[in-house]
This record gives C-alpha cells, sequence and structure tokens, in this order.
C-alpha cells in the first residue's frame, strides 16, 4: 500500500514539475505591456436631467374607488345596489358552493327547508331569503331536489346578478339571469 503512494507521489511531483515554465520572466513582460496598453482615460458619464414628473388630472373618478360607484347597473338594466350591505353574513357564506352539499329538504308547499351539509360535515337547515356560498348567494326557491340562488358577482363594471342551483349531491355555477 505504501508503494502505491509513493508511486502517486512521484507521479504528482512530475506532472507539477512539467507544467513549470523556466521562462516565466518572457510571460510576465507580455503582461505587462498589455496592461499598460489597455489603460487608459475614461469619459465621464454624462449628466442627465431629471424628467419632469407627468401631470395627472386630479378631476373625475378616483381610482381607489369602484367603477360605477355604489350603484352599478345589474344585467336587466334596472339600477341595483349590488349586495346589501351591513347584513350579518349567514354561516353557509364562508364556503364556495362547490363545498356545499344538499342532502335533503323538510316540509312542503311554500314552507319547505333545505338541509345542506358543509364541506366539515356540519348539516345546516336553509330556507327562502338565507344566503350562501362566497357571492353573496340568496335563496329563492327550494324544491324536493334544487336549492335556486340569485348571486351578485363582482365584474369590472360593478356588480352583476346570476342564477346558480345547489342540486342533490352537487352545485351547478354559472347560469345567466
Amino acid at each position: 500500500m505504501t508503494r502505491y503512494r509513493s508511486i502517486l507521489a512521484a507521479l504528482v511531483v512530475l506532472l507539477l514539475g512539467a507544467c513549470a515554465d523556466p521562462d516565466l520572466e518572457e510571460l510576465e513582460a507580455r503582461m505587462a505591456s498589455m496592461e499598460s496598453e489597455a489603460r487608459g482615460e475614461v469619459a465621464p458619464l454624462p449628466t442627465l436631467n431629471e424628467p419632469d414628473p407627468p401631470a395627472f388630472a386630479t378631476e373625475g373618478r378616483n381610482p381607489m374607488e369602484r367603477p360605477g360607484g355604489s350603484e352599478a347597473a345589474t344585467p336587466d338594466g334596472a339600477e341595483g345596489p349590488g349586495p346589501e350591505d351591513g347584513r350579518k353574513p349567514d354561516p353557509l357564506e364562508s364556503y364556495s358552493l362547490e363545498g356545499l352539499r344538499m342532502v335533503g329538504t323538510m316540509g312542503s308547499g311554500e314552507r319547505r327547508v333545505a338541509l345542506v351539509e358543509d364541506p366539515e360535515g356540519r348539516l345546516h337547515s336553509v330556507a327562502e331569503g338565507d344566503y350562501m356560498g362566497r357571492n353573496h348567494g340568496r335563496v329563492e326557491r327550494i324544491t324536493a331536489t334544487t336549492i335556486e340562488l340569485r348571486e351578485w358577482e363582482e365584474a369590472s363594471d360593478g356588480w352583476q346578478q346570476r342564477n346558480n342551483t345547489v342540486t342533490r349531491d352537487h352545485a351547478r355555477n354559472g347560469q345567466e339571469p
């Protein structure tokens, strides 16, 4: 084992010795001449004038407010305020409709109540006029197999209404009124 180490050490010394150049003075002289040729005067940077800030019109719509003000046109063309402000949200408004599941109904006729399961497995009773889903969905009608909702969706030009339904065992999105 020591024999191999000594052979390896000898090879390393020979290889490093072969890389040595006895004429380093010539190389150093060439580097010095290249360095002196490369030195020169660097032109100073031009001075730039500070541009004038653009003038913004102070009249017109505040960019921090909703377009159309607090009242926006609904899809049927009538003026409407959008979703009700100031009311306490119902518990099912913290879930998307896709996460809610209609499991049944109780009652009959105009006194029908839907049973809805939230994603955490809790059961809620929902009557007409209650709210559910994240888009301010107001329950308009309950049948034996569906909950029909009227939702308010925020659009670039204000609030828009759309119909949506939650059927037994799943939600269906996006029916325009």
